[in-house]
């Protein structure tokens, strides 16, 4: 540890003030120094601070440990009271231990008046003058400059401190205040509307037993007897003979076998083995335009829409976006709305020509009705054309669109057989038996 010394008798040019805040950050901030300042005197000696005439010590550390500021007693009346630390003797606040200030004391007696002092003798008054003629007014003379201020004079000593107030009893805490009342409860807000109940799914067609065998046909009746014959003459009519009896009728055949279970209402589509497809919901937009029934809509058994192309291609209907370049990356399905919330049937699949890849709507975009909801904001990359396939670049402002964020999946994940090759899906032609 560093440590410089003073000799006894060194005596630093300070105010009282001033050393007594220099000697209480040398011992109270001391730990927090990087080297300490130590001043030892002889033995039974004391350190001293004195004013700059030496007459007066205004700060005294003994070698007993007193510590004596002789300006405390004349110094100005302060607030806050100093404590110690019992066990460090450290100094600090003790602003927490402060009672309310206390009544102002009495004020001092006044002190004798002094004697008053003799009077002097009076003078003797001379005789008056002749009154002289009065003189010309003079001129009135320049006014000369304002003089300087004169030097504040010396502040003179301050009186004695008057005695401390006794500190104020602190008073006792109040009552605590009465719970106040709880407010009423508030109204019930109104049930908020129900939203619509779902489709019902078609009703599957009731299956068709086939037609038992048709019952053996009865025995033919016996021929009747031939009839006489008759004389020659004009040949008469030819005799028809009597019809004979009708025979007993056959047993009622056994019923035929129960058909098979109907696969749900309308019209059934299978590829071309065989496989069912799902049920028929529409030949494209409508039957007004020839071409619009080269492509069906189809329920598949999965309960999924899908769009199925006569050459055996499944379609979509309007632009995929994409997040990478050359329509890699997330997929986004185009909505046809630009900042406004649009919804689809949660369980729809299209397919990508350009990635030969089936989407439907992410799990995460579905709402309790089972629609897929829109999201905006998405700066795409690139677009696939629905009808070409082909990747281009994005167009417009792709942030301000609605789009339905997809997912990946397999035909067979929504009711379809596996592809027939990468570049066809279903086996053709379709039927509708």
């Amino acid at each position: 540890m560093n440590k410089s010394s003073h000799s006894p008798g060194a005596r630093p040019g300070l105010r009282p003030l001033a050393a007594a805040i220099t000697v209480a950050i040398v011992v109270g901030s001391a730990s927090s120094q990087a080297a300490d300042v130590e001043v030892q005197p002889a033995t039974g000696g004391s350190f001293v601070v004195k004013d700059s005439t030496g007459a007066t010590a205004h700060f005294v550390v003994g070698d007993d440990g007193k510590v004596t500021i002789s300006g405390l007693p004349g110094a100005a009346p302060l607030d806050s009271p100093v404590c110690f630390d019992p066990a460090s003797g450290q100094l600090g606040s003790c602003s927490s231990l402060t009672g309310p200030t206390g009544p102002m004391g009495p004020p001092g007696a006044a002190g004798a008046t002094g004697a008053t002092g003799d009077a002097g003798p009076t003078g003797a008054t001379g005789p008056i003058g002749a009154t002289g003629d009065a003189g010309a007014t003079g001129a009135t003379g320049v006014t000369g400059p304002t003089g300087p201020t004169g030097a504040t004079g010396a502040t003179g000593d301050a009186g004695p401190a008057g005695s401390s107030g006794t500190v104020g009893a602190t008073g006792s805490t109040g009552p605590t205040g009465a719970t106040g009342a709880t407010g009423p409860t508030g109204a019930t807000g109104a049930t908020g509307v129900t939203g619509p109940a779902g489709m019902t799914g078609p009703t599957g067609a009731t299956g068709i037993g086939q037609t038992g065998p048709m019952g053996d046909p009865g025995n033919v009746g016996a021929t009747g007897p031939t009839g006489a014959t008759g004389p020659v003459g004009a040949t008469g009519p030819t005799g028809i003979g009597a019809a004979g009896p009708m025979g007993p009728a056959g047993p009622v055949g056994p019923a035929g076998p129960m058909g098979p279970a109907g696969t749900g209402g309308g019209l059934v589509v299978k590829d071309a083995n065989g496989v069912t497809l799902g049920t028929l919901l529409s030949f494209g937009s409508g039957t007004t335009n020839a071409s619009s029934t080269s492509q069906i809509w189809a329920y598949t058994p999965t309960k999924y829409t899908v769009g199925i192309d006569m050459g055996g291609t499944l379609v979509t209907p309007t632009q995929i976006y994409y997040m990478g370049a050359n329509c890699t990356g997330t997929a986004y399905l185009n909505s046809g709305s630009s900042n406004t919330t649009r919804y689809m049937y949660g369980k729809s699949a299209f397919w990508s020509t350009a990635n030969k890849q089936l989407y439907v709507p992410t799990a995460g975009s579905i709402d309790a009705q089972g629609r897929a909801v829109t999201v905006t904001g998405i700066n795409y990359a690139t677009q696939e054309d629905p009808t070409t396939g082909a990747c281009s670049a994005a167009t417009g402002t792709p942030t301000t669109r609605a789009l339905f964020p997809l997912a990946t999946v397999t035909q067979q994940a929504i009711g379809l057989p596996a592809p027939v090759s990468a570049s066809q899906n279903i086996a053709v032609p379709l039927q509708f038996p």
